[in-house]
């Protein structure tokens, strides 16, 4: 680094990096041509501080894009303006925004979801939530008879 470049730092202090907001933020800020500072990039640092294990991760970016169409500190402005992201419903950012927040919305659903079992006897089909009553199970089984 030569004196007079800029560059950006997102901390992150005991959250991990794996799902922590800021993830999807430097993703999408990466996305848009804002390239991760060659000398800094990612740190992950470890420490123990007053006895406790504290974990640190710096992503250092550089202040613009590479074509400089986009200002790194505007952008990370705007991701966390919920205004903002209403207004410009249709900048690339909000849209990269948009998919990770449905993909969490997804991720959630599924982890929460209650499994369904599917039971075939010929061309019929039984879809039986895991969750089901045994009478409601045995009632669906049931319909497979007839």
């Amino acid at each position: 680094m030569k004196k007079g470049d800029r560059i950006v730092s997102i901390i992150d202090v005991n959250a991990n990096p794996l799902s922590s907001p800021n993830s999807d933020m430097v993703s999408a800020l990466l996305t848009l041509g804002i390239p991760l500072n060659p000398e800094f990039g990612i740190r992950d640092y470890r420490e123990v501080i007053d006895g406790k294990p504290t974990r640190t991760v710096v992503w250092t970016l550089e202040a613009t894009s590479r074509e400089g169409t986009y200002d790194t500190a505007t952008l990370i402005e705007n991701w966390k303006d919920p205004k903002w992201c209403a207004e410009n419903s249709d900048h690339p950012l909000v849209y990269i925004k948009r998919a990770f927040e449905n993909h969490h919305r997804m991720v959630e659903h599924i982890k929460t979801s209650v499994p369904i079992a599917m039971v075939r006897k010929g061309k019929h089909i039984a879809l039986i939530p895991y969750d089901a009553r045994p009478e409601e199970k045995k009632r669906l089984l049931d319909l497979l008879e007839k």
